[in-house]
């Protein structure tokens, strides 16, 4: 018998070249990775969990990840889903 995973989501905002505004879902962030990966270069994943930063503000209580200069603060995209158990690198 096949035992269900359940897998843990925290919402949050991101702003890139070709995708602006929320992650509700794993689902959604793979449609994030795969209209930024059609671009080539440096594999999108790995560029956002190791640059993209966090915003100094959330929006309605969702953090706000991005590459504009807006997002200066202290944490990327990677250690805060490291903190919240998230998964972003497909594994």
């Amino acid at each position: 018998m096949e035992e269900d995973v359940i897998e843990v989501w925290r919402k949050f905002i991101f702003e890139g070249p070709r995708f602006n505004g929320l992650v509700p879902t794993k689902r959604d962030w793979d449609e994030v990775v795969n209209r930024h990966e059609k671009n080539g270069g440096l594999p999108f994943v790995r560029r956002a969990l190791l640059f993209s930063a966090k915003c100094a503000r959330e929006e309605a209580g969702m953090p706000r990840f991005g590459f504009t200069p807006e997002y200066e603060g202290s944490v990327t995209l990677g250690e805060w889903a490291d903190a919240q158990d998230i998964r972003l690198d497909g594994k």
